[in-house]
């Protein structure tokens, strides 16, 4: 290779990423898996092909429900005060746990005043702490919002709990 005057070039080692990185890359994996789900496929599969599309799924879906079972016992255990708890994103409908701050997908504040136990829609307070929130901000929440990090976040309705 020296002779042709091509230059050697050091193979690069591997580079551990950063969580958010592998976070995003989950993510984004996830979201290209959900848009290449089209049950019309099964169209145009012959008998060979549908066997191994579905040892395939098979397969993927018992990984993902390991790692899921190990991502929900390390919630629980740390005591973060941990509870599946879904709730749907008012912008584009994607459900995420109630402890995630905003939307994966569209970056929306998923915690609005709105759908909390506690706001009064008549006074346009919260009737657990008494601070205002005008009906615009509670339906449309910001980063500045009192929604936004508030700890004592109640959905109206228990959209669901873990299956154990």
């Amino acid at each position: 290779m020296k002779r042709s005057g091509h230059k050697l070039e050091k193979r690069k080692g591997f580079k551990t990423r950063t969580s958010i990185e592998y976070l995003r890359s989950i993510q984004k994996a996830a979201n290209d898996l959900t848009l290449l789900l089209d049950e019309e496929v099964r169209r145009f599969l012959n008998e060979e092909e549908m066997n191994r599309m579905l040892a395939t799924c098979t397969g993927a879906m018992e990984e993902l429900d390991k790692f899921s079972r190990a991502l929900r016992k390390d919630l629980m255990d740390e005591n973060y005060g941990f509870m599946e708890t879904y709730v749907f994103c008012g912008l584009c409908g994607r459900r995420e746990l109630v402890g995630s701050l905003k939307c994966s997908v569209c970056g929306n504040v998923l915690k609005r005043c709105v759908d909390c136990g506690h706001y009064d829609q008549v006074y346009q307070q919260c009737a657990l702490h008494g601070f205002y929130v005008f009906l615009s901000e509670a339906e449309q929440p910001n980063d500045d919002s009192h929604s936004y990090r508030c700890g004592d976040y109640k959905p109206k309705v228990e959209a669901r709990e873990a299956a154990q």
